[in-house]
């Protein structure tokens, strides 16, 4: 995975810096949101004669520690976590060497403690759904990111 910065979470090689790692955060992938867009968009304006605002979201949150373990876990890492605020630390159990830590030059200002998306109109007027689980998700975007480094399309 990379970093707001440009780290690379790249096996063993260098430490994945993160932000606070207990708000939780709604989780969603784009592209099956683009497409349902496009096709809702289109089933909407045939339906209704008046056009009106969807939300679409899968109505999960996972807080950012979760995030990073299943993202750690796709790469083949197996993270124990040390310390507390600042001094949080995930630490490689196979390896022993810190893959992630918190710092606080990432804290956003006037942080949120939970972000998430109500689906529940899209559900019920145009019945939309999620198609990719948070898991799969999780999985996608860590092989897409190391893959990105290990071909070199991604420089720092």
């Amino acid at each position: 995975m990379v970093g707001a910065r440009g780290e690379c979470l790249a096996l063993s090689e260098l430490a994945l810096k993160e932000s606070h790692v207990a708000p939780r955060r709604a989780v969603g992938v784009s592209p099956s949101s683009t497409w349902q867009r496009r096709r809702l968009s289109r089933a909407s304006r045939a339906k209704r004669e008046k056009p009106d605002d969807f939300v679409l979201a899968t109505g999960r949150t996972v807080t950012v520690k979760s995030f990073v373990d299943g993202a750690a876990a796709a790469l083949g890492f197996d993270l124990e976590w040390e310390g507390d605020g600042a001094a949080t630390r995930g630490i490689d159990r196979r390896s022993g060497k810190t893959v992630v830590a918190v710092s606080p030059e990432f804290y956003r200002p006037a942080e949120v403690n939970m972000l998430i998306g109500d689906p529940t109109k899209a559900k019920r007027v145009l019945g939309w759904e999620a198609e990719t689980s948070l898991e799969e998700l999780i999985q996608m975007m860590a092989k897409s990111d190391f893959d990105r480094v290990k071909s070199g399309s991604l420089r720092f």
